[in-house]
């Protein structure tokens, strides 16, 4: 490809010369060049291509050729080389070798006893690909007025792992997830002394099949929990989620269709098996103007017959459907919106979370109407508003008061009829390049005075700067909820600083709940359980 380029180069500048000679007999002079062979060493592609430098900035040697006779006309390449300099490239890189393994960890010390750590490994570059992340956080007292072993004290510890394939025709990837939750009872039981809860997860993300315009999908999704109530007599509850699923994938241009066919199965324990079928088609298709319009219908019958809303009776059928449209009306507009019904599997395991409750009835499956509306608009440079509404009529989980049933000292769940409407606005803006500020409530305007497992009402303000030159930064955040029931949460306030010491280490000072000592009494989680309260800690974190 070079010889053939210089050819024409140089048969250009041939032209250009003659025709500013001045003229002289013959009137009519010609010259005519030989044929041109050129010869590719080796290639076994059908075509070459490469990326050439922008003209701007590359200045072309000088050079002279004297024009040979025609039987011995030839040119070497030395002749017109260029030396051209990539301005991005960093030379201090070059000769280096390339990084595929990274290294990031944290570790801190606070009051209450507390210790938290953190540690990850992460592989990238040629395939196989993985993560591999261990973390920790505990408390031994809280409010700095109970001794050790008095039931306030909490433990996390977690570690997961994900890996990735890829190869020709064919993708791999799974996730393995461990974790183990210690919470005391505070004396608020007459029987146990805390609660423990294992999670173990594994998902089979994706093992794919590839063809010209077809992906076949074959992912499982595998969780227990176990939970021990711990004391003289400890008892374990044991919840099982099986959940094997087929999905095809296919692209047509702006078209996506996918159709997904999925089993999930649920053991608690305690009530009889849950079976369910699940049969979804998805479609979606990007339109003119930055708009995507998305739809899908489903199928899902399942052997208890749990389904029904409002008093209606499904015979354990349900018909899911979905409507979207989202996009953007301009640069400075993006929305999305969407409606329908949905029926949706609920993993204990997700539900449960930080909470310390235990299920009473059937939790298998959330169900119900629900539409949704979410703006976004970019007033400035530096400044956004999101608006949003959201309407679900479910049948889904409500939580009970405490209940001493049996000394437990546990929050009961179950199913229940709720009508949520949540209205979401929010303000985040940059008034100079270092600073942010941001301002957001999430409320639900009709209340049903059911004990929630998410906020009624939520306001939060953030304040984050960050100086790089000198590589200070911090924080600051408030966040204020209500829930149903009338529990309401006094404010959390607090304050972070950090100092990167090193390109990879940074020095950060976090003080959490910082109005904890002035409401001791009234610093509690749903009703009876104490929290933490007044936190300082120092740490240290580093990246490899």
């Amino acid at each position: 490809m070079k010889k053939v380029l210089f050819t024409i180069i140089l048969t250009s500048i041939v032209g250009f010369v003659f025709a500013e000679t001045p003229a002289t007999e013959p009137d009519a002079p010609s010259f005519e060049l030989p044929p041109v062979f050129v010869e590719v060493e080796d290639q076994t592609e059908d075509s070459v291509e490469t990326d050439l430098p922008e003209i701007g900035g590359v200045e072309l040697p000088e050079f002279e050729v004297e024009l040979p006779e025609p039987e011995n006309f030839m040119l070497s390449d030395a002749a017109f080389a260029v030396e051209i300099s990539d301005p991005d490239v960093d030379k201090s890189l070059e000769g280096k070798p390339k990084k595929d393994y990274f290294f990031d960890g944290t570790a801190g010390l606070g009051s209450l006893l507390n210790l938290t750590g953190s540690f990850k490994v992460t592989k990238r570059g040629d395939t196989p690909n993985f993560d591999l992340e261990i973390k920790h956080d505990s408390f031994g007292i809280f409010d700095y007025t109970n001794p050790v072993g008095s039931g306030f004290n909490f433990r996390d510890t977690s570690a997961g792992f994900n890996f990735s394939y890829k190869g020709d025709n064919l993708e791999e990837g799974f996730t393995f997830f461990y974790r183990d939750r210690n919470v005391g009872f505070q004396g608020q039981s007459a029987n146990y002394s805390s609660i423990t809860d294992r999670f173990f997860d594994f998902s089979n993300n994706f093992s794919v099949v590839k063809l010209e315009q077809a992906d076949f999908l074959f992912l499982l999704d595998f969780n227990l929990l176990n939970t021990t109530l711990e004391g003289v007599t400890p008892i374990n509850y044991l919840n099982m989620f099986f959940s094997p699923a087929f999905r095809v994938e296919s692209e047509f241009d702006t078209i996506k269709l996918n159709f997904e066919t999925r089993y999930n199965f649920i053991s608690d324990g305690a009530t009889a098996n849950f079976h369910d079928l699940a049969v979804l088609l998805d479609f979606d298709a990007e339109l003119p103007k930055a708009v995507n319009l998305g739809f899908g219908v489903g199928f899902n019958w399942n052997d208890h017959n749990i389904n029904s809303i409002y008093g209606v009776d499904l015979l354990g059928f349900t018909f899911p459907f979905y409507l979207k449209l989202h996009g953007s009306g301009s640069t400075f507009l993006k929305y999305h919106f969407e409606g329908g019904f949905k029926n949706e599997i609920q993993k204990l395991s997700d539900i449960k979370k930080d909470e310390i409750w235990i299920a009473s009835g059937n939790l298998f499956a959330k169900h119900g109407w629900y539409c949704l509306a979410d703006l976004r608009w970019s007033i400035a440079r530096k400044a956004n508003i999101q608006t949003g509404l959201e309407f679900e009529r479910i049948n889904g989980i409500v939580t009970s008061n405490f209940s001493a049933e049996n000394g437990q000292g546990l929050y009961t769940i179950s199913q229940g009829q709720l009508d949520l409407i949540y209205i979401t606005l929010g303000f985040d803006v940059m008034p100079v390049k270092e600073v942010l500020l941001g301002l957001k409530w999430k409320g639900n305007v009709m209340p049903n005075n059911t004990f929630y497992l998410i906020p009624e009402h939520e306001l939060t303000f953030v304040l984050d700067f960050d100086l790089e030159d000198i590589g200070l930064g911090g924080g600051f955040d408030f966040t204020f909820q209500t829930f149903g029931n009338n529990d309401i949460r006094m404010p959390i306030i607090g304050l972070d600083l950090y100092y990167m010491v090193t390109d990879n280490i940074k020095v950060k000072f976090e003080m959490v709940d910082l109005i904890a000592p002035a409401f001791a009494d009234e610093r509690k989680s749903r009703g009876i359980y104490r929290d933490p309260g007044l936190n300082i800690r120092l740490l240290m974190e580093f990246s490899l």
